[in-house]
């Protein structure tokens, strides 16, 4: 996959990110239904399934629809995504689809319909090779997903954080409140990727 995006290092670090730690999988992506407004990218997905691989897993704060799942259930052994498409859930609109729509019967996704703020994530703690965190976008929500991201991901890992760049959002903030030394702004895709153990 040739990528020709911007990187940048917070802080400025001389080692770019793709040229450390560029995915060399091929990417699947199978009847992926069209790109739908409030998804991510599908250049931004197809990046993340290329750090994927027959025995990687991936945990994802933030189902929605269960697009994003299904590209990852491609691409990995074993994905495991997080919802919370409750009462109080009036940030995501859902059109004719319901929450997980995509992966209800994917065997290789794990779909949970709970809020990530009271979930125990005692057990899956070093499970993940990725953390995809596309969750609860305001400063608390995603302060508590990338605390629970931390816990999830294991040694030489990786966190990708979705709509970094948009600072309206509390999720620029969460990510610099971490101030995690290994942290990679990629401009163009709006995100922010944590290397654990670099």
């Amino acid at each position: 996959m040739e990528l020709s995006i911007v990187i940048m290092k917070i802080p400025i670090h001389s080692t770019n990110f793709l040229e450390k730690f560029r995915p060399t999988n091929a990417v699947k992506w199978e009847n992926i239904v069209p790109f739908i407004p409030m998804s991510t990218a599908d250049v931004v997905l197809q990046f993340i399934c290329a750090f994927g691989g027959p025995d990687k897993t991936i945990f994802e704060f933030g189902t929605w629809i269960g697009r994003s799942a299904l590209g990852f259930s491609q691409n990995y052994k074993q994905v495991m995504t997080i919802d919370y498409a409750g009462p109080h859930d009036i940030g995501h609109i859902y059109g004719d689809y319901s929450s997980g729509h995509f992966v209800k019967d994917v065997p290789n996704v794990v779909a949970v319909n709970t809020n990530s703020l009271t979930f125990n994530f005692t057990e899956l703690e070093n499970m993940f090779d990725v953390v995809y965190v596309d969750g609860d976008h305001t400063l608390e929500g995603a302060r508590s997903d990338l605390q629970n991201a931390l816990r999830l991901v294991k040694q030489n890992g990786y966190i990708f954080v979705d709509d970094y760049a948009n600072h309206t959002m509390g999720v620029n903030q969460a990510v610099a409140e971490l101030d995690f030394e290994n942290t990679y702004e990629i401009t163009d895709f709006n995100i922010a990727v944590l290397v654990i153990g670099d």
